[in-house]
């Protein structure tokens, strides 16, 4: 199981400059869904409205709501990335090879029940009943 690393990402403020490790979490929407439901919950908790919306905005994209360069997102195009990134937790984190390829099928069934318009646990019919 990986954790938190510290020195993973170098992060800079356009004005302040280096932040410091401690100051900063770096999450990346478009490779876990955890990252989507920060996006949304600070979304809803920040007094700014204007980030709130784009916040959403990102989210949604990521979770293949909205379409990106006018192409909506298809499982697919997105198991390429999947494989990559969970690769990588193998060769240098150790994570088992069987947890990487259950992550990978759980990020392509979650993806596609979203392209399907499933929502939360309700499952997606064909509108018998």
């Amino acid at each position: 199981m990986t954790g938190f690393v510290p020195g993973k990402f170098q992060v800079r403020h356009h004005v302040r400059g280096d932040l410091n490790a401690e100051e900063v979490f770096v999450l990346v929407p478009g490779r876990d869904p955890a990252a989507v439901s920060a996006l949304l919950a600070y979304a809803r908790s920040t007094p700014d409205i204007a980030l709130a919306k784009r916040l959403r905005k990102w989210a949604e994209t990521c979770m293949g709501i909205r379409p990106i360069d006018g192409q909506p997102p298809r499982v697919v195009t997105k198991i390429p990335l999947w494989v990559s990134v969970l690769a990588r937790e193998v060769r240098e984190n150790g994570m088992p090879v069987e947890t990487a390829l259950t992550r990978i099928a759980g990020h392509a069934a979650d993806s596609a029940r979203r392209e399907l318009g499933a929502t939360g646990l309700t499952p997606v019919t064909d509108g018998e009943e």
